[in-house]
């Protein structure tokens, strides 16, 4: 499961937002969240603003 697409975009850069300090966790899950970064190689990260 940890090889799906969908996985993958879900907890991408998830740990650097929430586990630091603590465990990242998945509350609705009920599952830990592993601290190893998650790379996407098929696609980019973008960020796009109107402002």
């Amino acid at each position: 499961m940890k090889n799906n697409i969908m996985y993958k975009t879900s907890y991408y850069r998830f740990h650097e937002l929430y586990g630091p300090n603590g465990h990242p966790y998945d509350c609705v899950r009920n599952q830990p969240i592993p601290k190893k970064p998650i790379s996407l190689h098929i696609m980019d990260e973008a960020f796009t603003s109107e402002a």
